[in-house]
């Protein structure tokens, strides 16, 4: 647990931040799915990881600064095991 507060308005702004680059990896995904070049499609791939370690990030930020349960688009659309994933 954190040993400072986080005002309301942080966290709402920290799970705006997840949403976006949650809409950005959805978005991106759909549009590798429209390349057909390798090396543009595997860039846009990266792009992709690059985002959900975004979401990752920010979403163990919040469960570290937070007690109440954070409510993204992630959560609702996107399932991910942070404890899998050795954080």
């Amino acid at each position: 647990m954190s040993s400072y507060e986080v005002s309301p308005q942080l966290i709402s702004k920290i799970e705006r931040i997840i949403d976006h680059d949650f809409e950005a990896m959805s978005l991106l995904a759909e549009v590798s799915e429209d390349i057909r070049d390798p090396t543009v499609r595997a860039l846009i791939t990266d792009i992709i990881g690059d985002e959900y370690g975004h979401v990752r990030f920010f979403t163990l930020l919040l469960a570290s600064v937070t007690t109440i349960p954070v409510k993204t688009k992630m959560n609702e659309e996107y399932s991910v095991n942070l404890e899998e994933d050795n954080i």
